[in-house]
Formats: structure tokens, sequence, C-alpha cells
């Protein structure tokens, strides 16, 4: 819709800009679920049966407590909190492509394990 903004009812287009934007900002819940099931689903598997290593779901329980500053974007304008802050814009994408990679090396090492 943005891309041909004279076909559509101007109100239209900035409901949909808004909400592509909300949930491009509004993250933090999901990735934050996430998170938390993955070191839900180390801490309570079997011995010897864990899907990651231990320190894994530490780590992804870190990560959730990182990514929560980016909420705080809803309640400031300027400032570290703001959205393009360092505390609520800056540090959870840090923490985010952090968790990413080590996720990854995890799962590559895992399936590399795996086809063995």
């Amino acid at each position: 819709m943005v891309f041909r903004p004279e076909t559509y009812h101007p109100s239209i287009v900035l409901m949909w800009a808004d909400l592509a934007y909300f949930i491009a900002l509004f993250s933090v819940p999901v990735f934050g679920g996430w998170c938390v099931m993955v070191a839900l689903s180390i801490f309570f598997a079997e011995e010897g049966n864990e899907p990651f290593p231990r320190w894994a779901g530490y780590l992804n329980l870190w990560m959730v407590l990182l990514f929560a500053p980016g909420q705080m974007i809803m309640f400031f304008k300027e400032g570290p909190f703001a959205w393009h802050g360092l505390i609520a814009m800056y540090l959870p994408f840090i923490a985010f492509f952090i968790w990413i990679g080590v996720m990854s090396h995890l799962m590559i090492k895992i399936a590399k394990e795996e086809s063995k």
C-alpha cells in the first residue's frame, strides 16, 4: 500500500504503515517468549537428552532480560529509552544478534553431529 498510496484512502495507508511499524518495534514479547520456550525445553529435558547444552538455557533467559528494555519505547520519545536510544533499541538489537549467532552455531554443530 505504501508503494501505491494514491490508489488507497490516506487513512488506510497510514493505518497499515503504523501497524508495520509497531510489529517491527514491539517484537520483544515474541522473541522473549521464544527464548523462554527454548530455555524450558533445555531445563526440563531428560538427563543426557537435552536439545542444547545447559548453558544455552541460561543464555536464553539472559536474552529475555536484555530484550525487555525494548518495551520502553512505548513511554519515551527522547533519551536512552526512546525507540532510537541506547538502552531500548541498541541493547536488544545487539543481544538479538548475539543470540542468533550462538544458537545458529549450536544448531549447526548439533546437525553435523547427528548426520555422522
